[in-house]
């Protein structure tokens, strides 16, 4: 009696349930990206609310009728099955040509935007350097996808880590400084700068030396002004006659010449006042910020508000008197 030898069971790799749940996290999810523009043009309270809801609204159905099907058809294949089954041959092809032309083309995407992400800390990464990072990035995962769903598992488990990791870290840090923030007795104050520096000896000098230096800017100008009204009224006069036609063509070229220089000059000297005053007030404002922060610590304030910026705001205290006081003005 003989016995026919059965035939070997070719060899299936298998992902274990961690790495299986990463790998559709991965492909259902793939990272917080996008969150970007939902938060400033949205805000995080409507962000949040969005991504609370939207679960209940289309994931959660989604995923019943994927368990749904999944029991009624447990074969391979997915929706290419479903389809296949509820409308044909035809439309099965078109669901599974279709969601496999949409990968390519989200994997194409999905690396231009971490080529994108990228340039954020290499600005230099433009042009020819941008596709190639996009391009190799492609052929990186391409590789890893070739060798086999648990090589695929163990990556997408870590790139998901490393992704979700932040999160965990920013979650626990607001936990933390909401608790601190609750224990803390929050005090508040407000001072107007507008009314503190000019009350500051330093801004009268600085004043004083800026009015200075712009009448001198304003004299050089005169003084162009003047020349340049000069010339042009002996060209204008009867005295052109003993003048030669070449001479003539050179004062008359001088006169451009003139006029181009006292228009660059009129902008160089109100480019040469804003430098000369920030260069004047810019540490008058620094001595009175450090002052008022230097109060704020001493006095138990958490926040102190620009007066001219509000609006409208909780009762608070103004400053104004107890800067001064450490300033020694009156």
């Amino acid at each position: 009696m003989t016995t026919t030898p059965l035939a070997p069971k070719p060899f299936v790799r298998k992902a274990t349930l961690f790495s299986f749940v990463f790998v559709l996290y991965s492909y259902t999810t793939g990272g917080p990206f996008g969150f970007e523009d939902m938060i400033t043009t949205s805000g995080p309270g409507m962000t949040l609310l969005y991504h609370l809801l939207i679960p209940f609204f289309w994931c959660i159905p989604i995923s019943l009728v994927a368990a749904e099907l999944t029991t009624a058809m447990p074969v391979q294949g997915g929706f290419y099955r479903w389809v296949r089954a509820a409308f044909g041959d035809f439309w099965g092809f078109l669901a599974g040509w279709w969601n496999w032309s949409a990968s390519f083309l989200l994997g194409s995407v999905y690396a231009v935007l971490f080529a994108d992400y990228l340039g954020f800390y290499f600005p230099q990464l433009t042009g020819r350097n941008h596709y190639l990072v996009a391009a190799a990035l492609i052929v990186v995962i391409t590789y890893i996808n070739v060798r086999g769903i648990q090589m695929v598992g163990r990556i997408s488990t870590l790139l998901e880590i490393f992704v979700l990791l932040p999160v965990v870290v920013m979650v626990v840090m607001g936990l933390v400084m909401a608790g601190n923030s609750t224990k803390a007795q929050g005090k508040i104050g407000y001072i107007s700068l507008s009314e503190l520096i000019p009350a500051m000896p330093e801004y009268k000098k600085a004043d004083t030396a800026l009015n200075d230096y712009q009448s001198a800017l304003g004299e050089n100008v005169e003084d162009m002004k003047t020349a340049y009204y000069e010339q042009d009224s002996l060209l204008s006069s009867k005295d052109t006659a003993k003048y030669t036609r070449a001479q003539l063509e050179l004062k008359k070229k001088n006169m451009g010449e003139m006029l181009v220089k006292l228009q660059g000059w009129q902008q160089q000297a109100q480019q040469l006042y804003q430098q000369k005053q920030q260069d004047l007030i810019t540490p008058i404002q620094k001595k009175a910020v450090e002052t008022v922060q230097a109060v704020a610590k001493e006095n138990g304030y958490t926040y102190v508000l620009t007066k001219e910026a509000l609006l409208a705001s909780p009762p608070a205290d103004d400053l104004l008197p107890l800067v001064k006081k450490k300033l020694g003005l009156k």
